[in-house]
C-alpha cells in the first residue's frame, strides 16, 4: 500500500483485548502539513471511567465517532511549534495580539 498520499488514518478503538487493568483509547494518525510525516494521536478521554468491557466498548465507539466527526469537519490536531509565542520571548501583549491577528486573518 502506498502511504504517501494518505492524509488521515481513521480512528480505531484500542481496547487491549478486554483487559480492564489497561487503559482503552482511540488511536488515529494525521499527516503533518509541516513535516509531511504521519503523526499518531491517542485519546483516552471518556472511556476508562467505565468498569465493564461492554461499557468501555460502547464508550469507545462513541468517542471514535466524535474524533471521526472532528477530522471530517477539517480539524487537525497539529499546531506549528514555531508560531508559538511565550511570555518571556520579548513580545509585549500588543505585539502578540498583532502577530496572532495577522497570522489568523
Amino acid at each position: 500500500m502506498d502511504n504517501r498520499n494518505e492524509i488521515i488514518r481513521l480512528p480505531k478503538v484500542r481496547n487491549l483485548e478486554g483487559d480492564l487493568n489497561k487503559k482503552c483509547y482511540i488511536e488515529f494518525y494525521v499527516r503533518s502539513p509541516y513535516s509531511d510525516k504521519m503523526e499518531r494521536f491517542r485519546k483516552f478521554e471518556g472511556i476508562n471511567k467505565f468498569k465493564t468491557f461492554k461499557e468501555r466498548s460502547e464508550a469507545g465507539e462513541k468517542m471514535k465517532q466524535y474524533w471521526l466527526d472532528k477530522l471530517r469537519s477539517g480539524w487537525i490536531p497539529i499546531k506549528r511549534k514555531d508560531l508559538t509565542i511565550y511570555e518571556n520571548d520579548g513580545f509585549s501583549f500588543e505585539h502578540r495580539y498583532i502577530f496572532k491577528n495577522n497570522l489568523m486573518g
